[in-house]
């Protein structure tokens, strides 16, 4: 009897201690795919459950990191989430924007030519500008970041 209470414990014992490692596949994706990266800490595709696993995002030339989206939410970057299942992590970007400041020396307007005027145009935008200068007046030059 003394035996089988012993052999029981160390059945017991090996099942518990014996408990598979598991491992879930950590998989990354930026929007647009060629305005940034993602760097995965640590690396390598597959991590063992409860590992924490951190991401950053790096914007490309004119793009700005503007969030997170799939297994991780928000904006905070870098941001880290502990894997208990599969995960696929979004790093979402946008163009840059710039503002567009118009100023007129004398009488006259400048007409922007654009789908919709507003403050700020996104990175690469071409806006047409002409001058009108008023009546008895005449358009002399341009200023600024546009000249001639």
């Amino acid at each position: 009897m003394k035996r089988a209470g012993c052999f029981l414990f160390l059945v017991a014992f090996l099942l518990i201690s014996c408990k598979q490692e598991v491992y879930y596949n950590v998989a990354t994706h930026v929007l647009p795919a060629d305005a940034g990266s993602v760097a995965v800490t640590p690396s390598g595709g597959a991590v063992l459950e409860g590992t924490s696993v951190s991401f950053k995002a790096t914007p490309k030339g004119d793009y700005v990191f503007s969030g997170w989206s799939g297994s991780l939410s928000g904006s905070e970057n870098p941001a880290s989430i502990t894997v208990t299942a599969d995960v696929s992590v979004t790093a979402n970007f946008t163009l840059r924007n710039y503002p567009l400041s118009l100023s007129v020396e004398g009488e006259g307007s400048i007409e922007e030519k654009v789908v919709s005027t507003k403050a700020y145009y996104a990175s690469g935008t071409v806006v047409e500008l002409t001058a009108v200068p008023a009546s008895g007046w005449s358009f002399d030059h341009w200023e600024g970041d546009l000249t001639g």
